[in-house]
């Protein structure tokens, strides 16, 4: 078996549905009820809807900072990003691992798949995102699956998120990420909550075939008739690239105010095009 063979089993076994827990072992509740309590919570009685000073979220603020930015920075020789990893023009690299349009008009793309299993209780993942980029401008699209099996009944939420941004190389061996994001959240009851994030990330080259990656995102989601919460996700992977393919393993960790956090290990496979 190939090595590239390898991955796409790797990723194919990513996509089958993770095996439950013996019913006898599931517990009455779980880490989705929490959030669908805060979603119920009720807004501060000392909001004032009369009281409209014209201010746009502090969210949309930083999107238009971060885009204003983009399209103000001069465009100068050699700025921007590694576009494949380990694919610089420099003695000894993969040439099979470039494509002619990366190349030449420094374009990419990447197609992720992520399994995430809590690791405190029955809660699992599914992950599925792109993400592209040209030039330095940077975007991505991500959708998200949470199940969780308890006595009598599966509770479910799913994660959309749109992300639009700036990627910057640092050096010869990293590439850094700056962007902002529109979230929406949706339990199983058809309750859904919207709101956006900031977004910086990092992914370290050290030696390959090896790769380090990194994200923090932090924002809020408002539930419609009920409060504004906090929202903060961190991802950190140790990564092995086989070709346009890459193998990662890492930590996830969501986290929703006031509810306990969703916390694991997580296996993903990403395909480089």
């Amino acid at each position: 078996m190939t090595p590239r063979t390898a991955v796409l089993l790797a990723m194919g076994l990513l996509l089958l549905p993770a095996p439950l827990p013996a019913q006898a072992n599931l517990p009455p509740r779980g880490k989705i009820d929490a959030v669908e309590r805060g979603a119920r919570g009720t807004a501060s009685d000392d909001t004032d809807d009369d009281d409209d000073d014209g201010d746009d979220p502090w969210w949309v603020d930083i999107a238009l900072d971060v885009l204003g930015a983009v399209f103000r920075t001069p465009k100068r020789p050699g700025q921007g990003y590694l576009p494949y990893p380990y694919a610089a023009p420099s003695p000894g690299a993969r040439e099979t691992f470039v494509l002619e349009n990366v190349a030449r008009r420094r374009r990419y793309g990447v197609l992720s798949f992520d399994r995430f299993s809590d690791a405190s209780s029955t809660l699992r993942g599914t992950s599925i995102a792109f993400e592209g980029a040209t030039a330095v401008l940077h975007y991505g699209l991500e959708y998200t699956r949470y199940r969780e099996p308890k006595a009598g009944e599966t509770d479910r939420l799913d994660s959309y998120r749109a992300a639009l941004g700036v990627a910057a190389r640092t050096g010869r061996a990293g590439v850094f990420r700056l962007a902002v994001a529109l979230r929406a959240v949706c339990l199983d009851d058809g309750n859904c909550a919207g709101g956006g994030d900031f977004e910086m990330g990092l992914l370290l080259l050290p030696a390959r075939p090896l790769g380090l990656s990194g994200t923090l995102r932090v924002g809020g989601v408002e539930w419609p008739g009920g409060p504004t919460v906090a929202v903060l996700e961190t991802n950190a992977a140790v990564s092995l690239f086989v070709g346009r393919m890459e193998v990662r393993a890492g930590w996830h960790w969501l986290e929703f105010e006031g509810a306990t956090a969703f916390a694991g290990p997580r296996l993903g496979a990403r395909v480089w095009f």
